[in-house]
């Protein structure tokens, strides 16, 4: 399965973490992004076969998600974006994401970063 790698970037906090993941976990955050990933079928918006899907997905078949493109290096941005947002919310700001990297096969990954 398809698995990322995610560097984060930020001042140590009071005990000395960059990042407290249980704190990710707890306030919705992991949720976020299982909704995006597990057990989905993520296709291009442009997709002739779109409608198809969607049918499958109103039937309860398959949990839809649509991208502009799809690919290593599209999830690899897109889920740049998503953490970078839930870290700065979860943080204030304090911690950034460096980059991304998307690991489809031990011989196709891509990175996105800063």
């Amino acid at each position: 399965g398809m698995s990322f790698d995610v560097n984060f970037a930020g001042p140590l906090d009071g005990r000395n973490w960059v990042m407290d993941f249980g704190a990710f976990h707890e306030n919705g955050s992991k949720k976020e992004l299982k909704s995006w990933f597990d057990h989905t079928t993520i296709i291009a918006e442009d997709d002739p076969e779109l409608s198809t899907f969607v049918e499958l997905d109103e039937k309860g078949l398959i949990h839809l998600r649509t991208m502009p493109n799809v690919g290593c290096e599209m999830f690899a941005q897109h889920v740049f974006h998503l953490v970078n947002r839930l870290v700065a919310n979860e943080t204030q700001g304090r911690v950034i994401v460096k980059k991304v990297r998307c690991i489809e096969t031990e011989n196709n990954s891509a990175t996105f970063s800063r």
